[in-house]
């Protein structure tokens, strides 16, 4: 028998800004789509603006983390 391992990669707004009300689950094909729409979240939601992610950008690279399944 074979067994294919799936991946995904995921970002949770609360493991990056500590918001304990913040539910919000990043996943995508791509690290940039992940962080491209982290950032389009934390703007909108958040009130960041779009000059603090472009300095934060690396940051949220840093929680992106796999999953298998």
């Amino acid at each position: 028998m074979i067994l294919q391992v799936m991946t995904k990669q995921l970002l949770s707004c609360r493991e990056v800004w500590c918001y304990d009300d913040c539910d919000y689950i990043v996943t995508g094909e791509t690290e940039e789509d992940i962080v491209r729409s982290a950032a389009e979240h934390d703007i909108k939601e958040h009130g960041k603006t779009k000059k603090d992610m472009v300095k934060l950008r690396e940051k949220l690279k840093g929680f992106i983390y796999t999953i298998y399944y």
